[in-house]
């Protein structure tokens, strides 16, 4: 395992990378369409201000830049609060390899000051369980919804577009408010 700079990465590992979270997606979300190379990059990239991510990645073959990727890690943190990203191909986990990446992102995150670090889980998959068995709670329930483009009638989102209430001009607000 090995700190991992997705901007500086060559196009292999970024493509390394999406084969292994399209495995886990396979096994784990078989309805979920699949990511794709394109955008892969920004994902990891790009923050909001004030955000940093730090990423970890292990290989097949110990320190090969080549290979297919077993895990990825992230640790986003904004101010004093993390959120940890961590993804094992089905093929690597019950082995301690998502254990040992959390454990890195956690360590770093520590050493940055970090108060706390949440993390996300999809209802119904392994990494439910995965969590739990770490200490991680469940406060709340986020529902996800997936539209699919390509399904959409073109006729009825005209007509749907068009039926929405317009809003008043400004200093004309119903409410009273200018």
């Amino acid at each position: 395992m090995r700190e991992w700079d997705p901007a500086k990465a060559a196009n292999e590992q970024i493509e390394s990378m999406v084969d292994a979270l399209n495995e886990v997606l396979a096994a784990d979300l078989p309805g979920d369409p699949r990511w794709q190379i394109t955008g892969m990059r920004e994902y990891l990239t790009e923050m909001m201000p004030g955000e940093r991510r730090v990423c970890w990645v292990a290989h097949g073959e110990p320190g090969a830049d080549s290979g297919q990727m077993l895990g990825h890690a992230s640790l986003q943190v904004l101010g004093d609060i993390g959120v940890v990203e961590v993804l094992t191909h089905p093929s690597a986990r019950r082995k301690g390899l998502g254990r040992s990446l959390l454990t890195t992102a956690a360590r770093r995150a520590y050493e940055d000051g970090v108060a706390s670090v949440g993390v996300e889980a999809i209802g119904g998959t392994p990494a439910v369980k995965f969590w739990e068995s770490l200490g991680f709670r469940c406060p709340y329930v986020e529902m996800r919804s997936i539209l699919e483009l390509a399904a959409i009638q073109r006729p009825r989102l005209k007509a749907l577009a068009a039926a929405r209430p317009r809003r008043a001009p400004v200093g004309d607000d119903p409410r009273g408010c200018a």
